[in-house]
């Protein structure tokens, strides 16, 4: 059953303030007295070192007043944030949103480290998802690990927005171990929810939409650098079922209708193509175990026909016609088909996953032949 989520958010207001080039911001909790980023700044090929100053001076004077202000002023400033990233357009440059991410992450780390109250908190982390969103940079990379480790789940959520829309920027110029891809695993297993929906769209590259063929063969770095980490994250989720149907289970579909796209699916390794088909039939397994028993059978139907329509894709992509025929079985399956039927049409099909070269194992060469 699909649900929709409700996430604790503020409403938005709007407050407009003075432009002031290359000035640093003197301290002050009254937001429309703090000066908005000049347009040069915006513009700009390069940020120079008091352009730097005022971007920096800026988010300063603002996050200081979402930390002392009163809860008027502290919306007003969250939005001002808000706004002086636009996204690239209107002569915006990369260069100019790539500094100010920098600086929100700066800043934003900083508030939270004197531990302010819920209400600050889940405005820096409202604050650090925009941003992101708009930038399309890799500079928050430090703040969200804050934000994912907060106490509040509702900050989590917006810390799990956050790294959903800085990961594919970060993956494509990051050098070394990404430290981001486990915690967000980890976060996720604890919030089976919103929080796991949202790392699920980040780990399946959801702003990038590479579903879309040209998308994905632009994408090839950040597909090859999720795929272990997305499989561990539906792998952790399948043994949940040993305790019974968990949270949320449609939402690892996500993972299951990523792996299996056409352009995913070719960037994996034999191992991984393995991987995936078993994941894949443990979970549609484990759901047709408990359809039978299940009182409410909506959210198991709706798993098990998002399974069954991946597997058609695998069929096609495989161009296996045995498996093509279980899934065309299998298809027939609708909410008032009695559970033992719906439980044979599975396991024909998991039988012919099983029976797919790619699910076996590559045979061990044999031993070196030592000679005396």
């Amino acid at each position: 059953m699909n649900r929709r989520f409700c996430v604790w958010t503020v409403v938005l207001g709007m407050s407009c303030g003075a432009s002031m080039a290359f000035a640093q911001v003197t301290p002050t909790t009254n937001p429309s007295a703090v000066p908005g980023i000049s347009t040069d700044s915006k513009g700009s090929p390069a940020i120079s070192p008091p352009q730097k100053l005022e971007i920096d001076s800026f988010v300063r004077a603002e996050v200081q007043i979402l930390l002392t202000g009163p809860a008027t002023d502290q919306q007003k400033a969250r939005d001002r944030l808000i706004k002086e990233a636009p996204g690239a357009a209107n002569g915006i440059t990369a260069q100019y949103l790539d500094s100010y991410a920098n600086s929100i992450d700066q800043q934003v780390l900083a508030a939270l480290k004197t531990q302010p109250g819920l209400r600050v908190r889940l405005n820096l982390a409202i604050v650090s998802a925009r941003v992101a969103e708009a930038t399309n940079s890799s500079q928050q990379a430090a703040s969200v690990e804050a934000l994912l480790n907060d106490p509040a789940e509702a900050v989590v959520l917006w810390g799990m927005k956050t790294a959903k829309f800085i990961l594919p920027t970060m993956l494509q110029v990051q050098v070394g171990k990404n430290t981001l891809l486990p915690l967000m695993v980890t976060v996720a297993l604890k919030y089976p929810g919103p929080v796991l929906d949202e790392a699920y769209q980040g780990l399946t590259l959801n702003p990038l939409n590479v579903a879309q063929p040209k998308n994905a063969a632009a994408a090839r770095a950040q597909i090859t650098a999720v795929i272990d980490t997305l499989q561990n994250l539906l792998s952790q989720r399948n043994a949940q079922w040993a305790a019974g149907v968990p949270k949320e289970p449609t939402l690892d579909t996500q993972a299951t209708s990523f792996l299996i796209i056409v352009a995913v699916w070719n960037d994996q390794t034999p191992a991984q193509q393995r991987q995936t088909l078993q994941l894949m039939h443990d979970l549609l397994d484990s759901a047709q175990n408990a359809y039978g028993n299940a009182a409410d059978k909506r959210d198991l139907y709706d798993l098990i026909t998002k399974v069954v329509s991946g597997f058609s894709v695998v069929g096609s992509t495989l161009n296996d016609a045995t498996l093509t025929e279980a899934v065309k079985e299998a298809k027939k399956i609708t909410p008032t088909t009695p559970a033992p039927q719906v439980a044979a049409a599975c396991k024909s099909l998991l039988s012919a996953v099983e029976a797919l070269p790619q699910m076996q194992a590559p045979a061990t060469p044999p031993a070196p032949v030592t000679r005396n």
